[in-house]
């Protein structure tokens, strides 16, 4: 879940809000342990077999330097959850749009 293309997260939203729920949703995730992480996005690609948009953003263990790629649907909402390897710091603030 997140770490390919075939199964994005998905934040709901638009072109105006999407980019702000990426951020919500990246600023909520930690790794394994609770360590903090940062993030930078890389671009985006057309998901497989699909015209949807992915953004894909690089994912750092701040105190590791383990990195993750996560791929994040803006347009799309499905309850959101930690990608294997990360964690959440607290309750995902996202609801669908």
């Amino acid at each position: 879940y997140g770490l390919s293309p075939e199964n994005p997260i998905q934040v709901g939203g638009s072109f105006f809000d999407g980019p702000d729920r990426e951020h919500i949703y990246l600023n909520v995730l930690r790794g394994p342990n609770g360590e903090s992480i940062s993030f930078v996005r890389l671009g985006s690609k057309n998901a497989p077999n699909s015209f949807v948009t992915l953004d894909e953003y690089e994912v750092t263990i701040t105190s590791t330097g383990e990195t993750f790629i996560v791929y994040i649907d803006m347009y799309f909402y499905r309850k959101p959850y930690a990608p294997l390897g990360l964690s959440c710091g607290g309750n995902m603030p996202l609801k669908a749009p």
